[in-house]
């Protein structure tokens, strides 16, 4: 998956749960349920999960650094199973 679609399809969820940001910053603020929500649906949508130190307000107050933790952890998984892949010996 490529940075500009994980981008796109981030920018959907966003907008699903009304998260609005100006200049690159969080607009309004986001309540604790509101920030567990987007961050399950984030995971759901991507097929990732964000690593306990990550679940912070701090990922989420600047765009730009949601979309880079996004998108290290989509390669993260991608990798993984690449990997997991060349483990698999086909039986015939």
């Amino acid at each position: 998956m490529s940075g500009g679609n994980v981008s796109e399809m981030l920018q959907e969820v966003l907008d699903e749960y009304g998260v609005l940001y100006e200049d690159g910053k969080l607009v309004a603020p986001i309540d604790s349920m509101g920030f567990i929500a987007l961050v399950v649906k984030i995971e759901e949508v991507f097929g990732i999960e964000f690593p306990d130190e990550l679940l912070t307000f701090a990922v989420i107050e600047a765009q730009e650094s949601l979309e880079t933790v996004v998108v290290n952890l989509v390669e993260v998984k991608e990798d993984e199973i690449e990997e997991r892949s060349g483990e698999f010996v086909e039986i015939s």
